[in-house]
């Protein structure tokens, strides 16, 4: 039901007395009119305020693990690679798509992720029916993935770095992710 107030709105557009008349429309449906009204409490059964809960015991140590072992990983490699970059730098970089390709793997590589935690957290609280009968298989999957993606980022910065030596050392600037396909060994920049 929409609440109006038009008929005691007055035709100046006072807006306080707009206001005094829309506050007395909500206390003439209030089942403590007359006394001191409280503010609404949201229940616990809301959406927005649900917590995790016993879910915690599982979520904790997962958390603890993406910290430790992935982005233990990750960020070490990401500093890695800007090393070799600084080391390597040629400000023609800054025309190769490969440069930009390369950052934003590095950088997808560490908040990836945390986003990835953030997400689990969302798909455990939320009401939605399609969750709700397959939480914890959605839970699942997204802790695989998570796990996965050093594996992916990996392959992809490898693929990627724009400033690698050929076969004779000359230092050559790659315009195209993975062409020409990197020399030496995996993981080598």
């Amino acid at each position: 039901m929409a609440l109006r107030c038009d008929d005691e709105y007055d035709s100046q557009n006072n807006f306080s007395q707009y206001l005094n008349a829309l506050f007395s429309h909500y206390l003439s449906y209030c089942p403590h009119y007359g006394r001191r009204v409280q503010p609404p409490v949201m229940s616990t059964d809301d959406p927005a305020r649900r917590k995790l809960a016993w879910n915690w015991l599982w979520f904790l140590p997962l958390c603890l693990a993406v910290v430790f072992l992935v982005e233990g990983h990750t960020v070490p490699y990401a500093f890695g690679a800007f090393k070799f970059a600084y080391q390597r730098w040629s400000w023609a970089a800054l025309i190769s798509p490969s440069t930009y390709f390369c950052f934003s793997v590095i950088t997808a590589s560490v908040w990836a992720p945390l986003r990835g935690l953030k997400f689990i957290s969302i798909v455990v609280t939320s009401d939605d029916e399609t969750r709700v009968r397959k939480r914890y298989l959605y839970v699942f999957l997204l802790a695989a993935a998570i796990f996965a993606i050093p594996f992916i980022t990996d392959a992809l910065i490898w693929g990627s770095f724009p400033l690698g030596f050929d076969n004779e050392g000359v230092l050559r600037l790659r315009m195209i992710p993975f062409v020409p396909w990197p020399e030496g060994h995996y993981g080598e920049f």
